[in-house]
């Protein structure tokens, strides 16, 4: 985890295992805090999930109550399906609102073009173009990555669906090629667009 360090951010936590395991496992990381929309979630990750500078809050990603570059390292990963193309947008510029000029941002969300497609809370899936389009309004640095599976020396690809009783932690790659063809995007950004 090179990228996360510094203060960090995770921008739409859930329930906060991500953020617990960001503050424990990285000794780059001097203070984490993690919000959500949701008081429940943020509740559950108060009562389980404690450590030494991590902090949850529940906050709206649009409307985010840091100072302007506050983070030297976002992530949010699984948010962007959830808010509309409008509210994406604005997530996106809250992001780049709260990160420091020579931070970073990690992001994930599902492809669109192999998604389920059947999760009533997605409000708008992107596309790996949609996605990288969407990123290059904001930063002048984006990398794209696909999130894939690996079986029996095999990449999964758009089949990813079969294979998911079957599967461990040990199958999930991050790959750099044909990533239109994963089920999940990643993206590093960095040098925010003013």
């Amino acid at each position: 985890m090179p990228f996360v360090k510094g203060v960090v951010l995770d921008a739409g936590c859930g329930c906060g295992y991500g953020t617990y395991f960001l503050a424990k496992n990285n000794k780059n990381v001097r203070i984490i805090f993690g919000i959500d929309i949701s008081t429940k979630a943020i509740n559950f990750a108060r009562r389980h999930f404690k450590s030494n500078g991590l902090y949850f809050l529940q906050m709206d990603v649009r409307k985010m109550k840091f100072k302007d570059n506050y983070f030297d390292t976002i992530v949010s990963f699984d948010v962007l399906e959830h808010l509309s193309e409008g509210d994406q947008e604005k997530f996106l510029c809250e992001l780049k609102r709260v990160l420091k000029p020579e931070g970073a941002l990690i992001i994930g969300c599902p492809n669109a073009k192999v998604s389920m497609k059947d999760n009533p809370f997605h409000l708008k899936e992107l596309t790996m173009s949609e996605f990288k389009y969407l990123l290059h309004q904001h930063f002048d640095d984006v990398r794209i990555f696909g999130q894939d599976l690996m079986i029996r020396n095999e990449r999964a690809k758009e089949k990813w669906f079969t294979f998911i009783r079957k599967i461990s932690y040990d199958n999930l790659i991050i790959v750099e090629d044909d990533c239109d063809s994963c089920f999940g995007l990643l993206a590093i950004c960095k040098k925010p667009r003013k």
